[in-house]
């Protein structure tokens, strides 16, 4: 059961990765949903014990090299964010409100975007664009979300 679990979470992993390397206009490029962010946001709070801070540093490193960002920068962001589902992963099951368990794990991706680029002292940030992808990722959480528990009840179960 835990092997099914480890490949199948790594297979959606990996083609979200590749999803989020499909080419996009500048204009909506900033402004795209974290679709990483949130694969691995489900993974870690249907199987925590399982999913563990080790699959955020590493498709975190994988995302930095490939969009060859700051190295540490999506490493920080995912592990900050998987940290905080892990933590909030026992109240979160006892309400099962997905959409306030998926704002409360994007705000770590909010803060350590800022701390992250207030540090590297990148001059292009933009508190807007960060707050519409936030704002995207959790209008499309639901659909995600859905898509997820399909793949988790044919796969794994």
């Amino acid at each position: 059961m835990k092997i099914k679990i480890h490949i199948t979470a790594v297979i959606v992993l990996f083609l979200t990765l590749l999803i989020f390397l499909i080419p996009i206009p500048d204009f909506i490029v900033n402004y795209k949903p974290q679709l990483i962010l949130l694969v691995l946001i489900y993974w870690t709070l249907n199987f925590p014990d399982e999913i563990n801070i080790s699959y955020a540093f590493i498709i975190g490193a994988l995302s930095d090299i490939i969009l060859i960002t700051p190295l540490g920068q999506h490493i920080l962001t995912y592990i900050s964010a998987i940290y905080f589902a892990k933590i909030f992963n026992k109240p979160l099951n006892n309400n099962y409100d997905r959409n306030i368990s998926i704002i409360l794990i994007l705000t770590p991706y909010f803060i350590s975007s800022i701390l992250v680029i207030h540090f590297l002292k990148i001059s292009y940030f933009n508190v807007i664009e960060i707050l519409i992808s936030i704002m995207t990722s959790i209008l499309i959480w639901p659909f995600v979300h859905k898509l997820l528990e399909f793949v988790h009840r044919k796969y794994i179960k």
